[in-house]
């Protein structure tokens, strides 16, 4: 995704969500590359924010069950929250948010205490 064309960017960013993939392990490969795209492109972050909210919508079993993997947790490690203004971790409550209100229920998310206040 390191394409310098912004029309293109945003057409993959629009294309992303309606693509079925047939490995979940490729999600996970779509989620880097938009952590990175985030930090690389900043002036993108509406695009990857609605980008991240229909994957998390799309793909919302596989992304309730890897909560913690998604936003990036460790339970031995986790003290406190993230920075609620960092724009990755925005990215991941977007994604997060979207696939449990689109999921057939809210159980199975494991999710931070600090995430459902």
């Amino acid at each position: 995704m390191r394409e310098k064309n912004l029309q293109l960017r945003e057409s993959f960013y629009e294309l992303l969500p309606i693509v079925k993939l047939n490995k979940h392990t490729l999600l996970m490969d779509i989620i880097v590359s938009l952590r990175e795209n985030i930090k690389r492109y900043p002036q993108d972050l509406p695009l990857i924010y609605a980008c991240g909210a229909k994957l998390g919508a799309a793909y919302a079993e596989f992304v309730k069950l890897n909560v913690l993997l998604i936003l990036q947790h460790d339970l031995h490690f986790l003290i406190r929250e993230h920075d609620r203004d960092d724009p990755i971790h925005v990215f991941h409550v977007i994604m997060v948010e979207n696939a449990v209100a689109n999921s057939r229920s809210a159980q199975g998310a494991k999710l931070p205490d600090y995430f459902v206040k």
